[in-house]
C-alpha cells in the first residue's frame, strides 16, 4: 500500500517497513542479473493475483515471484523515504520562512514607531542637547541585537532556533538509507561527522570544528558560541546538503531505482569496451565527433542563412539591443466549403449515445479483451469492464459507477478495477484504439503518425497525498498528468508528473518509450512539440541523439541570443542576435561519454527521463546568469525550427 500523507509519521512507517525488509536480510541479494523492468513484472503478478492463488504455483516460480516482490518492494519505499524526507524538510523551510516574514512585519511597525519618538526627541525645543542624546541612547540600547543579515540567513537561523528537534527526528528517520559517494563529497562529510558524534554521545558541536565542509551560509551559525545551536547547525546543513546531493546524482542510494549510482545506471565499463561501436550503430551516430559535427555545422550554416534572408525581407526585425521581433501569425480565414462539408458529417453520424460508440469500437478492437488478458465471460463482465473504466477516469468510485449501472455489484467493478490495473494492460488497450483510429481515411488528412505534442494537466487532489503540490495559478492543490499526442489526434503516452517541476524529462521519455516499444509496422516519431516548460538544453541534445528533434515554442523569444561555433562568420543582418562562441574542442572531448549515456538509456539501464532529470537538477544550482547562457545555446536552432514551421 503507498504512504498517502508526507508528515513525520508516514515517513516513520515507511522507514518501519525498510528496517521489516532488511531484516530479511532483502539488502544483501545479488539480483542485478535480472533486469529491473522484470522483476518489476513480476512483482505486480504478486500484488494482482491473490495469495490463494500465489501458493499454488511451483516452487521455484514462487519463490521468483516473492523474491522479486520483495526486492521492488525495498528499492520503492526507499525512493519513497528519500522523496518524502525532502518534502519533510521543504516544509520544515517554509515554515521558518513564514515566522521570518511575521518577525519582519512587526519589526517594521515597531521600527516606524521608534522613528515617531525619535522625532519626537529631535525636535523638542525644551531638551538640551545633553538630554537628546541620553534619550536617544535610551531609545536604542547598546545591548540591542544587530539586524544585519539577509533573509535567507533568517530563515536559517529560525530554522536551527526553532525547529531543531524537528530536524533531528527527521535525520534519525533517514538514518536507515545508505547514502554513498565521493569521500570527498562535502554532504557526505558532514554526515559521518554527525553520526561520529552520535556514537560517541556528544551533544555539542566541538570547538575548532572545520567549517569549511558546510556551505558558507552555514559558517556563521556553525562557529556560534553556543555550540548545541552550532550542532543543531551541523544537522540542517547536513540535511539540506544531502538533499540537494542526493536530487542531483552527486551522491546516491544504495538499494534504490531512482536515486542509484552513475556506475548501475550506465553500462559496464567493460562492456561498452568490448560493444562499444555495435552500439554506436544501433543508434544511427558515429564514434567519430567531427563527422558528426560536419553534418550538423552544415545544418547551422543553411540556416544561418535562412535567417539572414528572413531579415532582408522583413519576415523578422532585430532592434539595437539584439532582441527578435516576429509578427504575429493570423488565422486563415474558414472557407464556406469547410463549414459545409462538417455540417454534412454530422448530419451523417446522426444522434449517438456513448454507451452505443463504446459497445461499437470494443467490437472492433477488442480493448476489453487487453484489459481483462481474455475475453469477457458474459454481458455482466463486460458491464464490469467498462463501470471500471468509468471510475478510473472520473472522480467516482466504485460504489457510485455501481449505482449508476443496474444490475451490478460493487464487487464487480472492483475486480475489473483491478484487473486494468495490471502491467501493460491499459497500455495494450490504448494501443488498439490508436490502431483503429488510425485505420480510418480521415485520419491521413491530420497527419502522417511521425509528429507529436506533448503538455501536462493537473488533476485536482488533497494536499495531503505525499506527491502533490500547489498550482498556484487555481490555489489547489494537484498531481500532473504528461500527455503525448500524435499528429492524428491519437494519445499514445502518458505518466503521472510532480507539477512545477521542468518537464523536459517526461517529453522525451514518453517517445523513447513510444519508439522502442513500436512493432514493424508502426512509424517512428521524429519531432516533438513542446513548450519552454518541456525542454532543456540537456533534453534537446539526448533528442537529438536519440533520433529525434525537440521542436521548442519557447516564451520570451526576443531576450533569446545566438551561439555558433568558433571561426563561424556571421552575416551582416544577424550581427547583433551574436553573443557568444560555442567551443567544440569540449564537444569532442565529452563525445564518448555522451554516447555512452545515450547508449545506456537504448538498452533501458536508465530512462531517458532519468537522465535529463539529473543533468537539468545540476545545471540548475549554477548561476543565473550561467544558465541563460546555456539557454542562449539553443536559440538558433529553435528560431530556425519555428521559421520553418510558420513558412
Amino acid at each position: 500500500m503507498p504512504a498517502g500523507k508526507h508528515g513525520q509519521l508516514t515517513l516513520s512507517e515507511v522507514t518501519k517497513k525498510i528496517e521489516f525488509l532488511k531484516s530479511l536480510q532483502v539488502h544483501k541479494w545479488k539480483l542485478s542479473a535480472i533486469p529491473l523492468n522484470r522483476l518489476r513484472a513480476y512483482s505486480q503478478e504478486v500484488i494482482n493475483r491473490p495469495p490463494s492463488a500465489t501458493k499454488v504455483l511451483s516452487e521455484d516460480e514462487r519463490d521468483l515471484r516473492m523474491v522479486a516482490f520483495l526486492h521492488v518492494a525495498l528499492l520503492d519505499y526507499t525512493d519513497m523515504a528519500a522523496d518524502m524526507g525532502a518534502r519533510c524538510l521543504t516544509d520544515l523551510y517554509r515554515k521558518a520562512s513564514g515566522k521570518v516574514l511575521k518577525k519582519q512585519a512587526e519589526s517594521s511597525v515597531d521600527l516606524r514607531a521608534e522613528r515617531v519618538r525619535l522625532k519626537d526627541i529631535l525636535y523638542d525645543t525644551k531638551l538640551t542637547d545633553t538630554q537628546i542624546v541620553e534619550a536617544m541612547r535610551d531609545l536604542v540600547p547598546q545591548s540591542e541585537d544587530n539586524f544585519a543579515g539577509t533573509r535567507a540567513q533568517f530563515v536559517r537561523e529560525t530554522l536551527v532556533k526553532e525547529q531543531a528537534p524537528r530536524v533531528s527526528a527527521l535525520l534519525n528517520s533517514l538514518g536507515i538509507l545508505e547514502v554513498k559517494g565521493e569521500e570527498t563529497d562535502k554532504a557526505l562529510k558532514q554526515l559521518k561527522t554527525l553520526r561520529d558524534l552520535a556514537r560517541r554521545g556528544i551533544t555539542s558541536l566541538p570547538e575548532g570544528f572545520d567549517v569549511s565542509v558546510a556551505d558558507p551560509g552555514w559558517h556563521s551559525l556553525l562557529e556560534a558560541p553556543d555550540r548545541k545551536i552550532a550542532l543543531a547547525a551541523l544537522k540542517a546543513s547536513a540535511a539540506t546538503s544531502l538533499r540537494k546531493a542526493i536530487k542531483g546524482g552527486k551522491l546516491w542510494l544504495e538499494h534504490s531505482s531512482r536515486h542509484r549510482s552513475r556506475a548501475d545506471q550506465l553500462i559496464p565499463k567493460e562492456q561498452w569496451a568490448g560493444k562499444r561501436k555495435s552500439l554506436i550503430r544501433a543508434l544511427s551516430l558515429t564514434d567519430n565527433p567531427d563527422k558528426f559535427l560536419e553534418r550538423v555545422l552544415e545544418r547551422v550554416n543553411a540556416g544561418i542563412g535562412q535567417l539572414a534572408q528572413a531579415v532582408e525581407e522583413g519576415n523578422l526585425t532585430i532592434d539595437s539591443q539584439g532582441h527578435i521581433h516576429i509578427a504575429p501569425i493570423q488565422a486563415l480565414e474558414v472557407e464556406p466549403q469547410v463549414t459545409k462539408t462538417r455540417e454534412s458529417m454530422f448530419n451523417m453520424i446522426g444522434n449517438a449515445q456513448f454507451g452505443n460508440m463504446l459497445v461499437e469500437i470494443d467490437a472492433k478492437t477488442g480493448f476489453s479483451q487487453a484489459l481483462l488478458g481474455r475475453m469477457a465471460k458474459d454481458v455482466g463482465e463486460l458491464k464490469a469492464v467498462y463501470g471500471a473504466l468509468y471510475a478510473h477516469g472520473t472522480e467516482n468510485n466504485a460504489k457510485g459507477v455501481c449505482a449508476m449501472i443496474p444490475g451490478l455489484q460493487v464487487s464487480h467493478i472492483t475486480m475489473a478495477m483491478r484487473a486494468t490495473e495490471a502491467s501493460g494492460r491499459l497500455r495494450e488497450a490504448n494501443s488498439r484504439i490508436i490502431e483503429f483510429q488510425q485505420s480510418m481515411p480521415i485520419a491521413k488528412l491530420w497527419g502522417q503518425g511521425d509528429k507529436a505534442s506533448s503538455d501536462s494537466m493537473t488533476l485536482d487532489t488533497s494536499r495531503h497525498l505525499h506527491s502533490a503540490r500547489m498550482e498556484y495559478r487555481r490555489k489547489q492543490y494537484g498531481i500532473g498528468i504528461y500527455v503525448h499526442m500524435l499528429d492524428t489526434w491519437g494519445l499514445f503516452h502518458d505518466q503521472p508528473i510532480v507539477i512545477n517541476d521542468r518537464q523536459a524529462a517526461p517529453a522525451v521519455d514518453g517517445v523513447e518509450a513510444h519508439n522502442c516499444s513500436r512493432r514493424e509496422d508502426q512509424i517512428r516519431l521524429s519531432l516533438l512539440a513542446v513548450d519552454t516548460h518541456g525542454y532543456t538544453n540537456a533534453a534537446m541534445a539526448i533528442a537529438k541523439l536519440l533520433g529525434f528533434d525537440l521542436c521548442v515554442r519557447l516564451r520570451q523569444l526576443a531576450e533569446r541570443k545566438m551561439f555558433l561555433a568558433r571561426g563561424d562568420t556571421v552575416p551582416e543582418a544577424l550581427e547583433r542576435l551574436t553573443v557568444g562562441k560555442i567551443s567544440l574542442g569540449k564537444i569532442r572531448a565529452g563525445w564518448m561519454d555522451l554516447l555512452h549515456l545515450v547508449a545506456s538509456i537504448r538498452q533501458g539501464r536508465l530512462t531517458a527521463g532519468e537522465a535529463i532529470t539529473r543533468a537539468w537538477q545540476r545545471s540548475a544550482g549554477r548561476s543565473r546568469t550561467c544558465r541563460r547562457r546555456r539557454a542562449g545555446q539553443v536559440a538558433a536552432h529553435s528560431l530556425l525550427v519555428r521559421l520553418l514551421h510558420d513558412s
